[in-house]
């Protein structure tokens, strides 16, 4: 509202009311629309004693049209018609009347909290309205909800239950385990119960594994029908583990750490203590580790990011090696036609053979292949 004096304008209160109005109704999804000035929106217009209002208001109208806030129609004799806001007039009209947009959802969550008797919510009444709507429940609902959280927590973190956010949000939410999914629901609850943090825990990482029985390598595989294909593959399963990498799942942050990891063991399970010992030491001289995905620049950003956990791991060669004949062959898809044309290019080293072979296979082809296209290996699987 700086510099707007005339906001305050005696004179200036019938155009201020018809502007508010209009902001209303569009607040309540009505789209702008030309309305037509009659004598009740605008009396002023048709007073043609007091012609000092009369013509402050034209001028009023005309300084609007000039800053693209009104678009003004005149009719065959030269009066004002219609007025409709344009877009930009919304945006600042919000600003100069100090209307800002609150969805029909967020003004009903106000309300209740408001009109709650509920101690808690008496209580806690501005932090809730700072919250603001949760979604997809009603507020009454979600206040309710709210409101067990706040009678439990004390007896969880006496009784030291450890509780996943999934677990939370079906315990409280309506037996609704994905509500507390959303991370900015997550924040909103960290906002009002600071001490929730005490009684989560981590979700344990689902990692399938195939124990070979001799094992050489461990070898992490993007798909999982190739996983499944290397399973039945004796050259492979053999000498290497097997790792179903699941997009970057397997490069999460706390993905070596015992209590963040969950194993789904097959092929022979007398391999998976020495396996598990590798996998939590550490200790990246127990095997060579590869890793094996698509032939496309996201598959190589998994692989720079399972670097950051285990370190020495490098393009299975014996994998990307007959994909990167194919590409240079014309065989590959373009990235547009497969959703992947925002796959941004991987500008830092991820092994050696991606950097020299991989990478520049991509840029100078133009073509992607998926990991899927290759369903028989080499014979020299075991070559390490």
């Amino acid at each position: 509202m700086q510099n707007e004096k005339w906001l305050s304008d005696d004179y200036a209160q019938e155009i201020v009311c018809l502007l508010k109005q209009s902001i209303l109704q569009i607040n309540k999804g009505s789209i702008p629309s030309r309305k037509r000035i009659t004598k009740a929106a605008l009396p002023s217009l048709f007073d043609y004693v007091d012609s000092d209002k009369r013509q402050y208001n034209l001028e009023l109208l005309n300084y609007l049209s000039e800053k693209n806030i009104l678009e003004v129609d005149l009719d065959k004799f030269n009066e004002v018609s219609y007025l409709r806001i344009t877009e930009y007039g919304i945006s600042v009209l919000r600003d100069w009347l100090d209307m800002p947009f609150i969805s029909s959802q967020e003004s009903e969550w106000r309300r209740v909290v408001a009109e709650s008797c509920n101690p808690f919510t008496l209580e806690y009444s501005d932090r809730l309205i700072q919250l603001g709507y949760l979604g997809v429940y009603s507020s009454t609902e979600l206040l309710q909800a709210l409101n067990e959280i706040y009678a439990h927590i004390p007896s969880l973190i006496d009784s030291d239950i450890k509780l996943t956010w999934r677990q939370l949000s079906s315990k409280f939410f309506f037996g609704d385990s994905k509500f507390l999914d959303s991370y900015s629901r997550r924040e909103k609850l960290l906002g009002l119960f600071t001490n929730i943090h005490s009684v989560i825990q981590t979700r344990a990482i689902q990692v399938s594994v195939y124990l070979a029985s001799s094992p050489i390598a461990v070898l992490f595989v993007e798909n999982w029908d190739t996983y499944c294909l290397l399973g039945k593959n004796e050259d492979v399963f053999l000498n290497y583990h097997l790792v179903y990498a699941s997009g970057f799942k397997t490069s999460a942050n706390d993905i070596r750490r015992r209590e963040s990891v969950a194993f789904y063991f097959s092929g022979d399970f007398s391999k998976d203590k020495s396996f598990e010992k590798f996998w939590f030491s550490q200790d990246e001289t127990i095997f060579a580790t590869y890793f094996w995905g698509d032939l496309d620049y996201s598959g190589i950003e998994i692989l720079k990011t399972l670097k950051l956990q285990f370190t020495d791991i490098q393009a299975w060669q014996v994998g990307y090696a007959p994909m990167v004949e194919a590409l240079r062959s014309g065989i590959g898809h373009r990235p547009e036609y497969a959703g992947k044309e925002n796959q941004r290019f991987v500008n830092e080293v991820a092994c050696v053979y991606s950097e020299n072979i991989i990478l520049p296979a991509l840029a100078e082809t133009g073509l992607m292949l998926d990991q899927e296209w290759l369903t028989i290996l080499p014979s020299d699987v075991i070559n390490i």
